[in-house]
Parts: structure tokens; C-alpha cells; sequence
């Protein structure tokens, strides 16, 4: 995987676990460690898909948003050592996270409720065969 896509991924997983905006991060002369820029985030920050917000810009620090919004005031956020990844106007979705769950298994064992999967028929008597 290139480091771009690296990048990419780790802002799809930290989209994902978006907790809040904190103005104070700015004051308190925080430089964030990452900030992705000139793109098209859909936050997923509501119950309902319709009102998703989309916004430019995110800052991250500690593996947390401390900022969400426009490209102007996001990139005020970065510092001398913040790593900025200009998106050029990609979206980014957020992260899907996979809790190593077998669902081959899990739709087996739904579609065929009721049967076993250990259980074995009996064996076959041959018998009488010539």
C-alpha cells in the first residue's frame, strides 16, 4: 500500500470514530498531527444518511478531530510539523471496521436454522447389491 493510501485509509478510519469539534484546540496553540485538505468528507455525523454533512477540510491530533470544516479554517490547525494531504477534491467515506466476523459462517447458519452442522446422517448399509 503507497503512503497516500495509507494516509487515505487512516482518514476513513478516524471519520469513523468522529467525536467532536473542539474549538479550544486552537487556543491551547495545538498543532494537529495530520490535516486533510481540498477534499469532500462525508462525516456520517447524524442518524440519518440524507443529512450527512460534507465538508472540505479535517484536522487531526492524537487520532482525534479537533477540527471539521472549511479548507481556510482547518489548515489554520496545522503546524510546523503537521503532515497536510491536499486530497485534490477526492471524497473521503468513512472507515468500515472489520471485527474479523466469519460471515460465510454467520449466513449459513442463517439460511439453514434449524439443521445441524455437526450432525451426520447414518451410514449407508449396502446390502443386497450384486
Amino acid at each position: 500500500m503507497t503512503v497516500r493510501g495509507k494516509c487515505l485509509w487512516m482518514a476513513l478510519l478516524a471519520i469513523a470514530f468522529l467525536i467532536s469539534i473542539s474549538p479550544s484546540s486552537r487556543a491551547a496553540g495545538l498543532a494537529a498531527d495530520w490535516v486533510f485538505y481540498n477534499g469532500k468528507i462525508l462525516t456520517a455525523n447524524t442518524d440519518d444518511p440524507a443529512q450527512f454533512a460534507i465538508v472540505q477540510a479535517v484536522a487531526i491530533y492524537d487520532g482525534k478531530f479537533v477540527a471539521v470544516g472549511n479548507n481556510q479554517d482547518v489548515l489554520a490547525f496545522a503546524g510546523q510539523g503537521t503532515k497536510k494531504i491536499d486530497l485534490g477534491g477526492r471524497t473521503v467515506l468513512p472507515g468500515l471496521i472489520e471485527t474479523h466476523l466469519h460471515v460465510h459462517t454467520q449466513t449459513i447458519g442463517h439460511h439453514m436454522s434449524g439443521m445441524s452442522l455437526t450432525a451426520t446422517d447414518r451410514p449407508v448399509a449396502w446390502k443386497g447389491l450384486t
